[in-house]
């Protein structure tokens, strides 16, 4: 018979590290340096195209950020879980799905 061993460890550093990169995905802002670009170029046609690029990548950026977070959550519930039962657990991944369809 087979045996899976969770490194407690490991799943806590997974869980610190996707809530980090999940703060810095939320806090990117792509989308006020691009509302610039029809000022910069007197004529240009591709102002409106950046802006609406600007703010389509702060909202995947928004959506990624709340999906590493479900995900952080999942893995600091699993690790949690681990501890209280009799090591043995499960990672729940529907909000983590959810966030990222």
């Amino acid at each position: 018979m087979s045996e899976l061993y969770a490194d407690l460890d490991s799943i806590g550093t997974a869980a610190t590290n996707a809530s980090s990169a999940a703060g810095y995905a939320g806090d990117m802002n792509v989308s006020d340096g691009l509302s610039g670009v029809s000022t910069a170029m007197q004529g240009g046609s591709s102002g409106s195209s950046a802006t609406s690029a600007g703010t389509y990548m702060d909202d995947l950026a928004k959506k990624l950020s709340d999906g590493l977070t479900e995900y952080s959550e999942a893995l600091t519930s699993a690790k949690n879980d681990y501890n209280n039962t009799d090591e043995s657990a499960s990672i729940d991944f529907t909000n983590f799905d959810s966030k990222m369809e």
